[in-house]
């Protein structure tokens, strides 16, 4: 009965999602043989992506709640094994935890929100191709938790919890779930991925093949094509004229003084991605179709208050 449960529920998933009618073969050597020009050789990342309708800015998109939920439900009537989850990844660390002991954790009045993903970035300048391979990816349930505040009044705080980590174990069938998802993975100052990335290093690689002409690039809202001098001056290229006196003549000149373009302003990526389902062990490809850097720089308004201000550079397509 519980298999039966399992395939329905699976099959309710892949009629509901995107684009599911092909299936392709995708085996572990496939995802392991990656050239990686990043620092260091093999790039961590952590990131929670949303799929609520409330996600902020509007150009996030993701995967529609419900097949989150179907998703879930679907792991928790089969037999793959589930391991407790917390954010440091930590490989064979992990205790393994029964479906039941997740079903005791669900709240009544939780709601899966997100899904939390542990990645390897890989990135090959002589392709520029962009690789991620997902290590473990937890279901993210939030809920409302009592709490006392200064007055010893009880109120509901907004909480949330991974459920379960599910590491990522290739047999093979995979089909479609979602085309084009869209978020945002910052590096700024106070986020936990900064410490695993030379993000200087990956925004050159990343714009100096547009700059040149090589790559083409594109406004990340209206999809015009942008041209590499428009882009220099969007990442702080100047060109000014400068009046000094020559004080071997005594006569006035007209200098032009460059200032290069600043990518460390360069703080976050956008990334657009199509993503697969293991049809038997639920692991997650992401297929990475585009990326866009994103400028953050800190600004003084009126008032004297300081605030990030956010700029999206472009977006450039891979192949």
């Amino acid at each position: 009965m519980k298999k039966a449960l399992y395939i329905l529920v699976l099959s309710s998933i892949l009629i509901s999602c995107n684009n599911t009618n092909q299936i392709k073969k995708t085996t572990k050597s496939e995802n392991q043989s990656l050239k990686n020009d990043l620092l260091p050789s093999k790039v961590i990342v952590y990131k929670e992506v949303n799929f609520r309708k409330q996600s902020i800015p509007e150009w996030t998109k993701g995967v529609d709640s419900i097949y989150m939920d179907q998703l879930n439900e679907a792991v928790l009537n089969s037999d793959v094994q589930l391991y407790s989850s917390n954010i440091e990844y930590l490989p064979n660390t992990k205790e393994k935890i029964s479906h039941e002991d997740v079903h005791n954790n669900m709240k009544a009045d939780g709601e899966i929100s997100a899904l939390y993903f542990i990645d390897s970035w890989a990135f090959d300048k002589k392709t520029y191709s962009f690789t991620k391979n997902v290590e473990s990816w937890s279901p993210v349930l939030s809920f409302l938790k009592k709490n006392k505040n200064r007055n010893n009044e009880t109120v509901l705080k907004k909480s949330k919890m991974l459920l379960y980590d599910l590491r990522n174990n290739f047999e093979g069938d995979e089909k479609k779930i979602a085309e084009n998802i869209t978020y945002e993975v910052s590096f700024n100052e106070g986020t936990p991925n900064n410490k695993y990335l030379d993000i200087e290093k990956l925004a050159k690689m990343i714009v100096d093949p547009v700059l040149n002409g090589k790559k083409k690039a594109y406004d990340f809202f209206e999809k015009t094509e942008l041209k590499p001098i428009d882009i220099k001056y969007t990442l702080g290229y100047s060109l000014d004229s400068l009046e000094e006196e020559n004080i071997k003549t005594g006569e006035w000149e007209v200098k032009q003084v460059e200032t290069p373009e600043d990518l460390s302003t360069i703080k976050a990526f956008i990334f657009v991605e199509d993503w697969y389902i293991d049809t038997t062990t639920f692991a997650i490809r992401k297929k990475v179709k585009s990326i866009a850097p994103v400028i953050i720089k800190t600004k003084i308004d009126s008032d004297g208050e300081a605030y990030q201000s956010k700029k999206i550079a472009f977006i450039v397509p891979f192949k």
